[in-house]
């Protein structure tokens, strides 16, 4: 149809006017469900509108459809026709696509230009998310099922010193399609804790499909329940814990949440001991004998590796006169390489090292 026929002839060319249009379809022989059909108006510059008007077969044939708000693909625009100033085509997201899970939009590789100077695409569309040039990303198992609208709006100069702005947006109308969320596995890991430690740590790591937030309650026989909360990543999901009583079976409940549903799985796992603290030994002999009115062993002049695995209780810092030697080593400042390092002095279980070269 074309509207140009059935404007006022005054009219500067391309100015709308306003145009009933009448669309008879004959429904006898239609199944008597739900339907619809989509109207599309082109303008002349490229732009687009369209609407979806739905109806039932199966109604009165004297009813008619509501009069269609127009919403679709190009809606403003700043200053004058753009399309025609600059032609450009956003890829990332096509009108009445279904989209489910994570979506992941990367602007930049999301659109096309025929134009030149300073140009850019913005995204904005469910939870009202905003992201320019970098990925858009966004969780749609956190939103209802239903219909949703996702604008890509490109701005930029034109003219031929570049100096005129120009921006324009266009709007695709897509729909979320999420089933209930699933705990496909949640597995319990515990760090290994250290003698000075009085309670233990670690971390739980959830798998799962079409979730939005995560909600895990960890119980003892002993203990209060203590509840861990957060969003899931879109891959897996590590959740960290600590303040566990250590040597101490736990239960735990996993709990994946959206709006479809939630999906929880029960486990159990014992968290470590604590072990005791190092007792410092001696050694003679080969291992160069102990100190005087020391129990550590004496190991001035050896390679620092060496030094270090003659006692659990070394610790070791550079030697304020020897700073010259310990820049940088490796990719990094400070001890990297042991046998790159050698003991200078010794007070007890503290040496004092310095760089070899």
């Amino acid at each position: 149809v074309s509207f140009d026929s059935y404007q006022n002839s005054s009219a500067p060319p391309g100015l709308w006017q306003v145009t009933t249009l009448t669309i008879s379809l004959k429904t006898s022989t239609w199944a008597a469900i739900p339907a619809a059909l989509k109207l599309t108006i082109t303008e002349a510059i490229g732009r687009e509108f369209s609407t979806s008007i739905s109806f039932n077969p199966a109604a009165s044939p004297t009813s008619s459809a509501s009069s269609p708000t127009l919403s679709g693909a190009t809606t403003t625009s700043s200053g004058e026709p753009l399309s025609d100033i600059v032609s450009w085509k956003f890829t990332g997201v096509s009108e009445g696509q279904i989209i489910s899970g994570w979506s992941d939009i990367e602007p930049l590789n999301a659109y096309s230009f025929t134009a030149s100077g300073s140009i850019g695409v913005c995204i904005t569309g469910i939870g009202a998310e905003r992201s320019c040039n970098s990925n858009y990303a966004v969780n749609t198992s956190c939103y209802e099922n239903g219909p949703q609208v996702i604008t890509a709006t490109a701005s930029g100069k034109y003219g031929a010193g570049l100096e005129s702005d120009w921006e324009e947006s266009r709007r695709y109308n897509v729909s979320i399609v999420n089933t209930s969320p699933s705990l496909d596995s949640v597995k319990a890991t515990n760090t290994k804790p250290s003698w000075k430690n009085s309670t233990t740590s670690g971390s739980i790591t959830l798998n799962s499909q079409f979730g939005c937030n995560y909600s895990i309650t960890l119980k003892s026989s002993s203990s209060k329940a203590k509840t861990l909360t957060g969003s899931l990543a879109a891959d897996s999901t590590k959740v960290s814990f600590s303040g566990l009583t250590p040597k101490t079976k736990y239960i735990a409940v996993a709990s994946v949440i959206s709006k479809n549903g939630t999906q929880k799985k029960t486990f159990t796992f014992t968290t470590p001991a604590i072990p005791a603290k190092p007792r410092p030994t001696s050694s003679g002999g080969s291992s160069g004998g102990s100190s005087s009115g020391s129990s550590y062993p004496k190991v001035i002049g050896w390679q620092l590796d060496r030094a270090m695995s003659a006692s659990s209780a070394f610790y070791y810092k550079q030697y304020s006169s020897c700073y010259r030697f310990s820049g940088f080593e490796n990719g990094g400042f400070g001890v990297l390489d042991k046998s790159n390092w050698a003991v200078v002095d010794q007070s007890g279980s503290l040496l004092y090292v310095c760089k070899r070269k």
